[in-house]
């Protein structure tokens, strides 16, 4: 394969394609941009984008290197070795995951999943006297859904099954604890799910993952297990709404569970999932002003300029103004001016990792009801024992 054919794969517009096509023939940049009504600057643009896209993925013959990395990933560097002559012997390509294109492939398995997703049928209300000057909220701490964990050299067995089991134990418990309101919230604080790839490894870092099962399992139980608690609370409230925080460990695999959430229940008038690919969440409940982020973008008290600058109007109409965040796995609550910034703890053990780091911090679930009016008024909390307790 020629080294023009091989270059003309790398443009993205049939402009691109027609000036490589003409550069690689010859032809100057100057006739070039007169031939097409270009100046010469958008000419030598495009070749860069073109040649710099190239070098990215692996292909710059004029440096040596022929060698494209697959799909999927992007170039992090390479080593050549040389003999005496000039003539290059080896070569070593170090590859890192392409984030863009993975994000094209969330997007395509979100598309994929909603092809077999048939909504529900809207559930029928029980008769039981629903406050609805009050509202629960359910923030889920880190449940890392996938994690697999080995009591010789971390707090204790555990794995998806355990997790799936935990989790709606600790989840019924702050549920049945709860007064009975109109409305709820469910706040997926970010890492549902522990792993966004098929390679597990976290995306910015590259950390390995000590995963349970299957990827593809993974991805399941952590959508069924957000439905069960959906549906659980439906059984208590009568409108429910679904917050989904974008974590380091599930960027992509969150999205992909609110977009997949939102066509189940489309039918469903009494569930509402945001389905902002942001990574700030906002929610209004009287003079409550709701604030989520995973915690990993933003330190706290940095969060306090966001809210201000972002939802300047709503800060104007709720006096009680509040961030639920996750990320750090234990709880913690500071006030930063007007703004209560709070993290939850999660039901998951040390790892391997947080284990041999030191990190200790009790596990558990809560629940807190704040008043239209008033703000937080009651809070249940639920604490995981662990095994070795």
């Amino acid at each position: 394969m020629t080294e023009q054919i091989k270059l003309v794969d790398y443009a993205s517009t049939p402009r691109q394609a027609e000036i490589v096509t003409l550069q690689e023939s010859g032809i100057t940049y100057s006739e070039i941009a007169k031939r097409l009504e270009l100046s010469v600057n958008q000419v030598d643009r495009a070749l860069r984008t073109v040649r710099g896209r190239a070098a990215r993925s692996g292909f710059s013959p004029d440096h040596d290197m022929t060698h494209p990395v697959p799909d999927g990933f992007r170039l992090k560097g390479t080593s050549t070795l040389y003999d005496e002559d000039g003539n290059q012997r080896m070569q070593w390509v170090k590859t890192t995951a392409d984030q863009d294109q993975l994000a094209r492939y969330a997007k395509q398995l979100s598309e994929s999943i909603l092809e077999t997703v048939k909504p529900i049928k809207p559930r029928k209300l029980t008769k039981v006297a629903r406050d609805p000057d009050k509202m629960v909220v359910y923030p889920l701490g880190d449940a890392h859904i996938g994690l697999y964990c080995w009591s010789g050299d971390a707090e204790e067995d555990w794995d998806s099954k355990i997790a799936e089991t935990t989790m709606i134990e600790a989840f019924d418990a702050v549920l049945q604890g709860s007064p009975n309101t109109k409305k709820a919230m469910i706040v997926n604080l970010g890492d549902w799910i522990h792993t966004d790839t098929l390679a597990n490894v976290t995306l910015a870092s590259g950390h390995q993952l000590d995963v349970d099962t299957r990827w593809s399992k993974v991805i399941d139980l952590g959508f069924r297990l957000m439905r069960t608690l959906i549906d659980s609370a439906l059984m208590k409230h009568e409108e429910v709404h679904v917050i989904n925080e974008n974590g380091n460990h599930d960027f992509h695999t969150a999205q992909m569970t609110s977009i997949a959430l939102n066509a189940l229940y489309e039918n469903e008038p009494r569930v509402t999932i945001d389905v902002s690919p942001d990574v700030f969440h906002w929610y209004e409940f009287g003079s409550n002003l709701f604030g989520v982020h995973h915690g990993h973008k933003v330190k706290p008290a940095r969060l306090y300029q966001v809210m201000c600058e972002d939802q300047a109007e709503a800060w104007g109409r709720c006096p009680h103004r509040t961030w639920l965040l996750g990320h750090v796995h234990h709880h913690s609550s500071v006030d930063e001016g007007t703004q209560k910034i709070e993290s939850f703890r999660t039901i998951i053990p040390r790892d391997t990792y947080a284990h041999s780091h030191g990190y200790r911090s009790p596990r558990g679930q809560q629940a807190i009801t704040y008043h239209r009016k008033y703000g937080e008024c009651s809070r249940v909390q639920y604490l995981v024992q662990s095994k070795s307790e």
